[in-house]
């Protein structure tokens, strides 16, 4: 019984200091796959580390969140983010207070709030897409 609760604190510890790593299964569809391209297998993303110039090139959206505090916030947001349809890739910044997003055009709003509102007590505060609209 000692030893668990010794493992359970160790494990604890590990997830509030945000060592950890998001990862997530990314598919593409078969239509927009070329001979040349590489099928996206897989995406590692660490949530809290990873600052939003790692996304290759301009994010589609930009969602700006309010109530992160930690590293598992970022990991609870970019995760519940990567179950929406059409997203191939986010990257959250606690500092910002932000998530990038580089996915398809026909991701709703709604959907991106209702990920985020799933994801804890967060709330999105505004949502711009590269195109200027939000």
């Amino acid at each position: 019984m000692k030893r668990w609760l010794i493992f359970v604190l160790i494990l604890s510890a590990v997830f509030l200091t945000g060592y950890f790593v998001i990862t997530a299964r990314v598919k593409e569809p078969a239509s927009k796959k070329s001979a040349s391209e590489e099928p996206a297998a897989s995406v590692k993303e660490s949530a809290s580390e990873k600052p939003a110039s790692d996304i290759s090139g301009k994010p589609d959206i930009v969602v700006s969140i309010d109530g992160m505090t930690c590293g598992l916030c970022t990991a609870a947001v970019a995760k519940s983010l990567y179950k929406v349809d059409g997203i191939k890739k986010v990257s959250v910044s606690l500092e910002d207070g932000k998530a990038y997003i580089t996915g398809s055009k026909t991701i709703k709003d709604s959907d991106i709030k209702k990920a985020v509102e799933r994801a804890g007590a967060y709330r999105v505060t505004a949502i711009k897409r590269s195109g200027g609209s939000s």
